[in-house]
C-alpha cells in the first residue's frame, strides 16, 4: 500500500513486469487510452466501457492514481479482442518467439496509434514522488523506475551473446527503451546482430524435424518472427535504429564477399541471411538502394544448386509475398533509372549496364520467376514441360558449349518448368515486366551485348538473357535482328558462290506473281523452293506483280500475303472452317487438300514473321502453343472448342443423386462425332468404344481421350505438314526461348490497340508542319471516320490493316505534301507508311478525295 503519500510498491515484489509498480501504471495506462477491447465492458476506468477518450497526458496522471488508490479496478481481459489491453501487454510481454509465431498475434502499432508513457513524468504530474525498494536500485534523474535498471544488458562482445537469439533479453531491452526514450543499447544491439553473415545465420531460425537435413542449401527462417521484428522496429519510428539496420547491412555485404570468397564454414551453414534481409520492407527506399545493389551481386553469385534452393523455398510461400517481394525488386530498378537520369543532363543508354542496383535486380528477379512458375505448377496452372519447348533439348549442342547456357535455360532445364506451359500463374508474368525499364532500353545496344564476349571470354550482361523483364515489342526487335542478320549472311554466301562457282544467284528470294493466278503461283514457286534449296528461303523476300511497275520495299509483300491469306482461308475453299462464337479458325478434318498444301501455308506463316508482316489470320491460341511446342491440355479447348470444352467440364463437375446414375442421364459412350458439310462422322475413342458406356469411374478418362483426339488426332496430318513448313522458316529461331504462345500471336496478327490518338503524337511531316490547316483537317477526318474507313486507310497507306506490336505508335506514319491544291486523289508510298496529300483547300474537299482513294484502291502503279 502507500504511506506518507509516497508511491511504493502495491503489492509484494515480484519478478513479473505486470506486478510491478511500473506494470500497474503501465496497464492502467493502456486501458485508459486503448481499452479493453470487450464489447459488453462497462468500467469507468476503461475506454471501451467509458467511451471516454483521454488525451496521453491525463490517462498517465490517473493510471499513476489508480496504482495510488490500490484497489484493482482492471478490466477482465480473458476474452478481450486483441486489438484490446489484452492484445497490447501480450505484443509488449511476450518473447519474440511466441510473439512471432502465433496466428492471433496482431502486428505491433505504430507510435502514431499506441501513446507512449513517461511513468516518471506522470509521477511529477499527479504530485506523487518516486521511492525505490529495498530490492531495487535508485530512480535515475529523470524520475524514471527503478525496475528498469533491472533489465539485463547486452553489451558483451561474443556474437552469440550479443545475438538477438537472446529474445527474452531483446524483449525487455525494447520495453525499456520504449519507456526511457533511450534507444541506444538496442541499436547497438541491431547492429551487432546484423553486421555479420555468420551471425544473421542464427535469427529467426526455427528447428527442423531432422537436423540431420540440414545441408548447405538449408533455410530455417521463421519468416513470420522476420517480418514482425522488421514491423516492430518500424513502428518505433526511430531514425538511429533504421541508420543501424543500413549499415549493418552494408557491413554485412563486406563481411559476406569476404566469407564467399574464403569458403567459410560460417557462410555456407545456411542460406538464412540472404531471406531475412530480403523480408524487411523497406529495402526498396531510396536510402537502400545502392547497399541493396550490393546485397543483391552477392546473392546472384551463389552457385546454382543454392540459387535452385531458394527458388524451392521461396515456391512454398504465399503468393502474395512473392508479389510483394517482385514489385520491391520493380520498384528498386524503376526508383534508379529516375535517379541515374536525375544525375545526368542525358542517360547514357550504356550507363544501365554498369548500374550495380539494376543489373543484381534484373537477376534476382530470376528466383522469384521461377519460385512463380514452380508454385504455380505445384497449384495446377503450369503442365508438364515437353522437350520441344527447350532450344538446347530441340537443338543438342556440342558439350563445350554448353557451360555457356543463359543461366535462364539452366532454370528450366534443372526445374522442368517453362513459361511457354503456364495457363496462368499464381503471380501474373507482366507483373515481371518493368516498363520503365523497356522505354528507355536500346535494343540494338542490347543486341550487341548479348552477342560479344567479355574480355576473359564470358558473357557480357543483356537484358535479353532475362527476357521476363522485356515487353513483347522489345523481344520482337530481338527477334527482327536475328532475321536481318540472317538475311545479310545469305548475301554474302550467295556472293561467295558467285564468285567461287562463275555462276550468278539472286540475292533475294523472288516471286514473281500473276494477280490473276495468285495462290497457284505463290505456291508453285514456294514448293520449288523448300524442295530444291530451302536455304534461300532465309533470304530477303521481294515481290513482283506482273504487268505493275511497283518495286517492292515492303508494301508489295504485304499485300501478296494479305491476298493469298483471305483465299487460303474462305471457308469454301474447306482447308479451314470458321466458328461463329469464337470468330476463329480450325483446321478441317475432314479436307480434302493434300498435306503438301497444309505444308506450304505453314511455309508462308513462317515467311510472315521473319519478314515481319502482320497477317489478318485468326488461329485459337492453342494453335500458337502447338506451333512452339506446348503440350496441350483440356484447358486449351476453350479457345477453340469453346462449346465442347463447357460440356465436358459439366461432365467432371456432375455430383449424381443417388437415384441416378450418370449412364442414363448423359447418354455417352467413347464413340464421338462430327457434322461435317451436312455429314455425321463418327469415331471411336477407343476400341470398341460404341459399346463402352462412360460412368462417374471412367468419365476423366473420357474426358482426356476426347480433348486429345480434338486437339491431337483430329488433325495430326494436315497440323504436322502445317508446323512442318514453318519449321523450315523459323526452326532456327525457336521462339519459345522468347515468347509465349499468346505472344507468337502477336507476332503473327499484330496488336488489337486502335489508338489513333498515338498514331497522331507520333506522326511525321515532310513539307507540311503539324499545325498546317491541311494537316489539321486530316485529323478531324481520321476522328470523323468509323472503324471500317480507319481500316481501310491503314491498308491504303502501309498496305494492310494489322496494328504492330506495341501499337500505333510504333507505324512510323508519314504524311507527305504532294504539291499546290489539285483534284488529284490522295496516294500512298505502301513501303514506306507515306501518305501523300495535295494542299487541298478545303476540309470537305480533303474528305471527299480521301474517301474515294481508300474505298477503291487496289495495285501498285508508278506516281
Amino acid at each position: 500500500m502507500f504511506n506518507g503519500g509516497q508511491l511504493s510498491m502495491a503489492t509484494k515484489a515480484s519478478s513479473s513486469r505486470g506486478n510491478t509498480i511500473e506494470g500497474l501504471v503501465q496497464r492502467y495506462f493502456y486501458q485508459l487510452t486503448r481499452g479493453c477491447g470487450k464489447t459488453s465492458c462497462s468500467n469507468p476506468f476503461c475506454a471501451t466501457g467509458s467511451n471516454k477518450q483521454r488525451s496521453p497526458n491525463d490517462a498517465a496522471v490517473e493510471a499513476v492514481l489508480l496504482v495510488k488508490e490500490g484497489s484493482s479496478k482492471f478490466c477482465d481481459t480473458s476474452q478481450s479482442d486483441a486489438h484490446g489491453l489484452n492484445g497490447v501487454l501480450n505484443a509488449e510481454t511476450a518473447s519474440a518467439s511466441s510473439r512471432v509465431t502465433s496466428n492471433e498475434q496482431e502486428p505491433m502499432e505504430s507510435s502514431d496509434s499506441v501513446p507512449s508513457l513517461n511513468i516518471g513524468a506522470a509521477c511529477d504530474m499527479a504530485g506523487v514522488p518516486l521511492e525505490s525498494s529495498s530490492t531495487e536500485t535508485s530512480a535515475s534523474s529523470s524520475g524514471r523506475l527503478a525496475t528498469l535498471a533491472s533489465v539485463p544488458s547486452v553489451t558483451s562482445s561474443s556474437p552469440s551473446e550479443a545475438s538477438l537469439v537472446h529474445q527474452e533479453s531483446f524483449t525487455l531491452l525494447l520495453q525499456r527503451s520504449r519507456l526511457t526514450g533511450d534507444y541506444k543499447e538496442l541499436t547497438s544491439l541491431i547492429y551487432k546482430s546484423f553486421s555479420e553473415p555468420s551471425t544473421i545465420n542464427s535469427l529467426f531460425s526455427q528447428p527442423t524435424s531432422d537436423s540431420s537435413s540440414s545441408t548447405d542449401e538449408s533455410i530455417t527462417v521463421d519468416l513470420k518472427a522476420a517480418q514482425t521484428f522488421y514491423r516492430t522496429l518500424s513502428s518505433l519510428q526511430v531514425d538511429s535504429i533504421q541508420n543501424a539496420l543500413l549499415n549493418a547491412m552494408d557491413m554485412y555485404c563486406s563481411g559476406l564477399r569476404r566469407l564467399r570468397t574464403s569458403h567459410s564454414p560460417s557462410f555456407s551453414s545456411s542460406l538464412n541471411h540472404f531471406v531475412i534481409f530480403l523480408s524487411n520492407p523497406d529495402i526498396q527506399s531510396p536510402e537502400y538502394l545502392t547497399v541493396l545493389g550490393r546485397f543483391l551481386t552477392e546473392m546472384v553469385e551463389l552457385p546454382l544448386k543454392k540459387k535452385l534452393a531458394i527458388v524451392r523455398w521461396y515456391s512454398e510461400l504465399p503468393s502474395d509475398y512473392l508479389k510483394q517481394l517482385v514489385s520491391s525488386l520493380q520498384q528498386a530498378i524503376t526508383l534508379r533509372l529516375l535517379m541515374l537520369q536525375e544525375d545526368s543532363d542525358h542517360l547514357r543508354p550504356s550507363s544501365i549496364y554498369y548500374d550495380g542496383c539494376i543489373v543484381s535486380s534484373t537477376k534476382t528477379l530470376l528466383l522469384f520467376f521461377f519460385a512463380n512458375l514452380v508454385a504455380s505448377e505445384r497449384a495446377g496452372f503450369v503442365h508438364k514441360m515437353s522437350p520441344a519447348l527447350c532450344s538446347s533439348v530441340a537443338q543438342p549442342k556440342p558439350e563445350f558449349m554448353r557451360a555457356g547456357e543463359p543461366e535462364y535455360m539452366q532454370m528450366v532445364l534443372a526445374l522442368g518448368v517453362h513459361p511457354a506451359n503456364a495457363m496462368r500463374t499464381l503471380v501474373p508474368l507482366s507483373d515481371f515486366v518493368n516498363e520503365e525499364l523497356n522505354r528507355r532500353l536500346q535494343m540494338a545496344l542490347d543486341y550487341q551485348y548479348d552477342v560479344q564476349l567479355g574480355s576473359h571470354g564470358e558473357k557480357e550482361f543483356a537484358f535479353l538473357q532475362y527476357p521476363y523483364v522485356l515487353s513483347c515489342a522489345n523481344k520482337m526487335e530481338k527477334l527482327l535482328r536475328d532475321n536481318i542478320y540472317s538475311m545479310i549472311n545469305e548475301r554474302h554466301r550467295t556472293l561467295m558462290h558467285a564468285v567461287l562457282t562463275g555462276v550468278p544467284d539472286l540475292p533475294f528470294l523472288l516471286l514473281q506473281i500473276d494477280r490473276e493466278n495468285v495462290v497457284a503461283d505463290t505456291l508453285v514457286q514456294l514448293e520449288a523452293i523448300a524442295d530444291l534449296n530451302p536455304i534461300d528461303l532465309r533470304k530477303q523476300l521481294r515481290v513482283e506483280f506482273k504487268g505493275e511497275e511497283g518495286i517492292d520495299e515492303g508494301g508489295l509483300q504485304k499485300e501478296l500475303f494479305q491476298l493469298v491469306v483471305e483465299k487460303l482461308f474462305d471457308p469454301m475453299n474447306g482447308m479451314f472452317v470458321f466458328d461463329e462464337e469464337t470468330r476463329h479458325h480450325w483446321f478441317n478434318p475432314m479436307s480434302f487438300e493434300s498435306e503438301h498444301q497444309y505444308k506450304l501455308i505453314g511455309l508462308l506463316l513462317g515467311l510472315a514473321i521473319y519478314n515481319n508482316i502482320i497477317l489478318d489470320i485468326r488461329f485459337p491460341v492453342v494453335i500458337y502453343r502447338k506451333l512452339i511446342g506446348c503440350q496441350v491440355v483440356f484447358e486449351d479447348l476453350f479457345s477453340s472448342h469453346p462449346q465442347i470444352a463447357r460440356a465436358l467440364q459439366s461432365l467432371m463437375e456432375w455430383d449424381p443423386k443417388a437415384e441416378e446414375d450418370m449412364e442414363s442421364h448423359f447418354l455417352l459412350t467413347f464413340q464421338v462425332s462430327t457434322d461435317m458439310f451436312g455429314f455425321v462422322h463418327t469415331h471411336n475413342l477407343k476400341e470398341n468404344g460404341d459399346t463402352i458406356p462412360v460412368t462417374k469411374e471412367n468419365r476423366k478418362e473420357f474426358v482426356d481421350l476426347y480433348t486429345d483426339w480434338l486437339l491431337n488426332s483430329s488433325i495430326e496430318k494436315s497440323f504436322g505438314a502445317f508446323k512442318s513448313g514453318f519449321d523450315i522458316v523459323m526452326r532456327e529461331s525457336h521462339l519459345a526461348d522468347l515468347f509465349t504462345a499468346e505472344e507468337v500471336e502477336l507476332l503473327v496478327c499484330g496488336s488489337n490497340e486502335w489508338d489513333f490518338e498515338a498514331l497522331e503524337q507520333s506522326t511525321r511531316y515532310d513539307g507540311f508542319t503539324r499545325e498546317h490547316p491541311v494537316v489539321n483537317n486530316f485529323w478531324e477526318i481520321m476522328r470523323e471516320f468509323n472503324v471500317t474507313q480507319k481500316k481501310q486507310l491503314l491498308a491504303f497507306v502501309t498496305g494492310s490493316d494489322r496494328i504492330p506490336i506495341g501499337g500505333l505508335s510504333k507505324l512510323r506514319f508519314v504524311i507527305v505534301k504532294n504539291g499546290p491544291d489539285s483534284d488529284r486523289l490522295p496516294t500512298a508510298h505502301t513501303c514506306f507508311n507515306a501518305l501523300m496529300l495535295c494542299e487541298y483547300s478545303s476540309k470537305e474537299k480533303l474528305k471527299e478525295r480521301l474517301s474515294k482513294a481508300i474505298s477503291y484502291a487496289k495495285g501498285f502503279g508508278m506516281i
